[in-house]
């Protein structure tokens, strides 16, 4: 399980480097992809595999099933982790997250979120003001802390 939230440096050539407590469970080739809420998401082979094969079972004849497909699917990328533990971030991918300079990993249980530092300065502001929302949601799907 992944875990914490790490503020990296991205470098010259768009690579950041993965959080230390987190690269022994990461393996040498990972997969970056968008997620829905403007971040990057990195995916251990495994864990993409199980769920691309989620992914390929959802009916193509639903419009939102197809650009769900073309969002996650469409904009992958295999990644090798350098030597140093650092993981190239694709320019188009950058783009889209606006990560440039700075970028925010955050261990999500089964994955990695990479934000921009405006983009998840933002984040943390909107979970706050929602938090009341969604702990009344969690528990009426039967989740409950403590």
């Amino acid at each position: 399980m992944f875990y914490g939230e790490f503020e990296q440096a991205v470098d010259a050539q768009g690579r950041i480097a993965l959080p230390t407590p987190h690269r022994s469970r990461l393996g040498k080739t990972l997969v970056v992809t968008r997620g829905l809420d403007g971040c990057l998401l990195v995916y251990t082979v495994s864990e993409w595999e199980r769920l691309a094969g989620s992914v390929g079972e959802l009916p193509l004849t639903r419009s939102v099933a197809r650009a769900f497909t073309r969002l996650l699917l469409g904009s992958a990328s295999d990644q090798t982790v350098d030597g140093q533990g650092r993981l190239t971030l694709p320019p188009a991918l950058r783009q889209w997250a606006g990560v440039e300079t700075t970028a925010i990993v955050v261990g999500a249980g089964d994955h990695l979120e990479i934000w921009s530092a405006s983009g998840w300065q933002a984040q943390t502001v909107q979970l706050a003001h929602d938090n009341a929302a969604i702990a009344e949601s969690l528990s009426q799907l039967g989740f409950a802390l403590g």
